[in-house]
This record gives structure tokens, sequence and C-alpha cells, in this order.
């Protein structure tokens, strides 16, 4: 499928755009988060079940689908219709159920997980995927 040069330029700001937007932010408040906070506690919680090193792969992979789903599912539609606050509600949805799919199978499934850090970081990935979405579609309007 050719697509002529002004779809593609077209595609690249309603979606190319969005996802650098989106990716940026999510990567900035999760850095943000593991740099005050994050770190140490899941250090305090996991003790030696963490690696020393972070699976770099892994966690590119994550990321980026994690940015892809929220950019296609929320951040585009939501701009379209200039509305941060159904981005934010729509996005932390989404972050509910990612995050406690990891969180609670973990719980269910492995022993001696810390439920503590499972409720924390259920709450993490809501409030970071929220404010995420929020953000980004307000960036977009002013963008656009």
């Amino acid at each position: 499928m050719d697509l002529p040069l002004l779809a593609r330029a077209e595609l690249n700001v309603q979606v190319f755009l969005p996802y650098l937007l989106t990716g940026g932010i999510f990567l900035a408040l999760d850095l943000a988060w593991f740099a005050l906070f994050g770190g140490r506690f899941y250090k305090s919680q996991l003790g030696p079940m963490m690696r020393d090193k972070i699976a770099w792969p892994a966690a590119l992979i994550f990321y980026l689908l994690y940015v892809a789903i929220l950019t296609m599912l929320v951040i585009v539609p939501a701009s379209r219709i200039a509305d941060p606050v159904q981005a934010g509600w729509e996005a932390g949805l989404i972050g509910l159920a990612a995050y406690a799919a990891y969180n609670l199978t973990n719980v269910a499934t492995l022993k001696n997980w810390p439920v503590k850090l499972s409720f924390v970081d259920l709450f993490w990935g809501t409030s970071a995927s929220a404010a995420t979405g929020y953000l980004a579609v307000l960036a977009l309007g002013y963008l656009h």
C-alpha cells in the first residue's frame, strides 16, 4: 500500500507525534518515581529476588508496547475531541488493568511475593498512566 506524501505526513502527526509524546511523559514519570521513591522501596520489598542489573530488552519491550496501547486506545481518540480529563480516566483504567494483571498474578502464583509491593505498584501504575493520558492530550492540544 503506497500512501501519498500528504497522507504519510498526516499519519506522522496523528500517531507518531502522540506516541513519542506519550512515551516521553510516561518515561519521565517512571524515572522520577524510581529515583525519588520506587527504587529503594522495590529493593526493600524484593531483596534478593531483584536483579543486580535491569534486563533492558524486557523493559524496553514493555515500554514500547504499553505506550503504543495508551497512544492508540486513549491518546489519539481523546486528542481528536480535545478531552484530557477523559484521556486521564481511560489511561488510568488501562493502567489499572495492566498493573493488576502483573501484580495480582504474582500474588496468586509466587511464594512470598510482597502484597504491600503489589498495592503500591498498582497505585503507581494506575496514577502514572492517568497522568500520562491527561498530560499527553493536554500537550497535543497546545501543539495542534
